[in-house]
């Protein structure tokens, strides 16, 4: 049975807390946590170091059965520090998190492979498993970019995060997938799209953020060949923001999914 993770997007309305009581009421094994925001308009959190929120998270989780898959976000661009980030790994192994997803956005490829690196070594001594995630608008654009990039940092601390909408909308091929030699990555975000076309990078960006579909609900046809190509201990993060449903609660949105996703992958014998 796949394990499914509630991501924090889908839910972001919620404080972090909230977020691992939503996931365990709708009845998923996991739960995605941004600990660092991914746009200036989001509502920041401090979880660096003994902090209240990171206290009453861990709070939350040992009254919980819930666990912590996957923490947010990690930019790596020109400018980072990666050392910065160390705070966030520790407070991520505290929480019991997996995971942690990275948005690798430099067009200097030497500067991004090295920073990397530096990366996956930090992260190994919190035994965090980054995945770098490819999105259309970033450098590190396609399956095939981050499957390339993944191979040439060569760390075993290094995985690749495959997300439905960012494969589709990126016109990646599932055989990109055959000459990875990375890590293999421990969950996938999953939903489908709400449009058959998009007119420019902008409405892209838009739907990624604020109008995705769950899945079997859109326009992705090869939507359970993306699941099929990795391993069935993957986890399912449902990664599916619906600003068109701002005004259902999040937990009846997060059971709505859940049932849905859970249908779905059962149609397709993923379960």
């Amino acid at each position: 049975m796949r394990k499914l993770s509630l991501a924090a997007l889908t839910v972001l309305e919620l404080t972090p807390p909230e977020m691992i009581d939503c996931a365990q009421q709708a009845g998923y094994d996991c739960v995605g946590l941004r600990l660092i925001p991914a746009t200036p308009n989001e509502p920041a959190y401090d979880f660096k170091g003994d902090t209240p929120i990171r206290r009453e998270c861990l709070a939350r989780l040992k009254q919980s059965d819930v666990k912590v898959e996957d923490i947010e976000i990690l930019r790596i661009t020109e400018h980072v520090d990666i050392q910065a980030f160390e705070a966030i790994f520790e407070t991520a192994k505290l929480l019991g998190a997996r995971s942690a997803l990275v948005a690798a956005d430099d067009k200097n490829e030497t500067r991004l492979i090295d920073n990397l690196g530096l990366l996956a070594e930090l992260s190994a001594q919190y035994d965090i498993l980054p995945h770098v995630e490819f999105m259309p608008w970033l450098s590190t654009a396609t399956l095939k970019d981050a499957v390339t990039l993944v191979n040439k940092v060569n760390q075993s601390n290094l995985s690749v995060l495959v997300d439905s909408i960012h494969f589709h909308r990126s016109h990646s091929n599932t055989a990109d997938w055959s000459s990875y030699r990375g890590t293999m990555p421990r969950y996938i975000q999953l939903c489908d799209v709400p449009t058959k076309e998009v007119k420019n990078m902008d409405e892209i960006i838009t739907q990624a953020r604020s109008q995705r579909k769950a899945p079997g609900e859109g326009y992705i046809t090869n939507l359970a060949d993306i699941i099929s190509m990795l391993p069935t201990e993957t986890a399912i993060s449902l990664e599916i923001p619906e600003k068109d449903r701002a005004n259902e609660p999040a937990l009846t949105r997060a059971k709505r999914l859940h049932h849905i996703a859970t249908t779905w992958l059962a149609e397709h014998h993923l379960g």
